[in-house]
């Protein structure tokens, strides 16, 4: 056993105010700061780490790198992305997480964590930090700055006029825009709300689904959290997802993959499910969701016989499928890579497949990411852009990060209103 291991995890269960524990051979080193700023300030000031192990409340690639580089040689986290997960391993640290994400996520979950994603595609922790203390230095001096100093009484005196008049405009301005709202709104405020004839509720400025799409009905609980009622040959089913809340903008992608038998969650007991949104997806997972998507059939006999491919495993059929039609392209001619996590630009790219891989030379001059999309799949990634399969409205599209649950719903939902289940290639 670890003893400095396990005197870390015991310092961050007895101090919830403790972020980050580093213990070895007696000596104790401990934070309350959040994010990598303790790591960062322990590597500046020459704090010496190494042969250490430390415990962490979440360990993304960014803190790995910089556990790297303080020589530690075990790292604990309750959350740790993938990529922190290889660079440690990578680097002989022994990493050890009670969950494994595909990467870490910012705090309004609305992408990716900006330190993550900053050191996303550097391999030498050197230059890893280097990038975050730009990151931090860009961060920093967009924050709001402090007020200037109080106005003298001479130049009160002299603005006071000024300021009078351009509050007189401002109101102006208002009072013309209420006008105008309040007459020219009338019919798109009818519309704010939207129900579809599957009892669904959207709220105004959220994704529309067409009536077409076989979706079931949402209401909220209690405690906030999402219960969707799904019917099957006549049974109803009611699912609650206690880590969805009613307002996420994944809810109309989870009701129709749910109710078409596309993903599930996992059952918590006390009628409770997991639906673990920002977990992230294996290739194996997402040859199974392909498979039922497009009403996949097992093959005679396997295209290829892979090392990781084994008969016995629950998705061995699906793979197979994927691999003899070509939606999946294997990791090597000795292994498919049944475990390892999809990225974005791969996932597009699968569905750029079984739409029959149509050309497309789709600007992406608005896609932020664009410089970051290998050439590979560039092709598949203009194409979704195209046709809307990915927006810069509800989450991060990075080409090369992981994708998650909740994005791969999302992908299938939009496919199956603007392409087709069955896409071109069915």
């Amino acid at each position: 056993m670890n003893k400095d291991l396990e005197q870390a995890k015991a310092l961050l269960e007895n101090n919830e105010e403790y972020t980050c524990a580093a213990c070895r051979a007696g000596e104790s080193f401990a934070s309350e700061e959040h994010g990598i700023r303790p790591l960062m300030r322990w590597l500046n000031e020459g704090t010496d780490l190494s042969g250490a192990s430390a415990a962490d409340r979440i360990v993304g690639k960014a803190a790995a790198d910089l556990y790297v580089l303080l020589g530690v040689r075990t790292v604990y986290a309750p959350l740790m992305s993938v990529p922190a997960r290889e660079t440690l391993r990578a680097h002989g640290i022994v990493a050890i997480a009670d969950t494994v994400v595909p990467a870490i996520r910012n705090r309004t979950d609305t992408g990716f964590c900006p330190m993550e994603s900053a050191v996303w595609d550097i391999s030498d922790p050197h230059e890893a930090k280097a990038a975050l203390e730009r990151k931090i230095s860009e961060m920093m001096a967009k924050k709001w700055t402090h007020l200037p100093a109080k106005l003298t009484k001479e130049t009160e005196e002299q603005e006071t006029p000024m300021r009078k008049k351009l509050l007189v405009i401002l109101l102006l301005l208002v009072v013309l825009i209420v006008l105008v709202v309040t007459r020219c709104g009338g019919k798109k405020d009818q519309q704010s709300e939207l129900t579809d004839s599957q009892g669904f509720t959207q709220q105004s400025g959220k994704a529309e689904l067409p009536a077409e799409l076989k979706l079931g009905v949402v209401t909220e609980t209690e405690s906030g959290a999402m219960q969707l009622e799904v019917e099957q040959n006549g049974e109803k089913t009611v699912y609650v997802f206690s880590d969805i809340t009613i307002n996420d903008w994944y809810v109309p992608a989870v009701n129709y993959v749910v109710t078409n038998g596309l993903m599930s969650g996992t059952d918590v007991g006390g009628g409770l499910s997991l639906f673990r949104p920002n977990y992230g997806m294996t290739r194996a997972q997402l040859a199974m969701i392909l498979y039922r998507f497009a009403g996949g059939e097992p093959v005679a006999a396997p295209r290829h016989t892979y090392g990781d491919v084994s008969s016995g495993e629950w998705y061995y059929d699906c793979v197979n499928w994927a691999d003899t039609n070509g939606y999946i392209k294997p990791e090597s001619t000795d292994s498919f890579g049944v475990e390892a996590y999809c990225s974005c630009e791969e996932v597009l790219a699968v569905l750029h497949r079984l739409a029959g891989s149509p050309e497309s030379n789709a600007s992406l001059e608005d896609y932020p990411y664009a410089p970051k999309v290998s050439e590979t799949n560039l092709s598949a990634v203009r194409w979704a852009w195209e046709k809307g399969l990915i927006a810069e409205d509800e989450c991060v599209w990075y080409p090369t990060q992981a994708v998650s649950r909740a994005q791969i719903a999302l992908l299938l939902m939009r496919y199956d209103q603007l392409i087709g289940a069955s896409g071109e290639a069915a």
